[in-house]
């Protein structure tokens, strides 16, 4: 550890006071509406466009779509898989026989 120079501590105190003091000096910047609607208007050009660019096919919008529309038609497999007596059965052969057969033979029983 150094050792302790008064001096020198002085001085770093005094200056530290002097650069708060002209801090506190300075007048606070006025923020009048002219600023605050140039500073909306800069907000507003910097947020990216919510419309495509033309000629670009929204491919996120399709995705999220698609996404949901499987979605629904899984939950409503599920629930007609879950409502048929034998589902246990008709869940293994679908896992394991061929699917194809499988689910046209159990609608063909319907």
């Amino acid at each position: 550890m150094k050792p302790s120079n008064p001096a020198r501590e002085e001085k770093i105190r005094k200056l530290f006071e002097h650069l708060q003091a002209a801090h506190r000096s300075r007048p606070a910047p006025e923020a009048g509406p002219s600023w605050r609607a140039g500073l909306m208007r800069a907000v507003s050009r910097s947020r990216p466009s919510e419309r495509p660019a033309a000629g670009s096919f929204p491919l996120d919008r399709l995705v999220w779509r698609t996404a949901m529309a499987a979605s629904l038609v899984a939950c409503l497999l599920v629930g007609y898989l879950l409502a048929q007596p034998a589902s246990a059965d008709l869940v293994a052969s679908l896992l394991f026989d061929d699917p194809a057969e499988t689910l046209v033979a159990s609608l063909s029983d319907l």
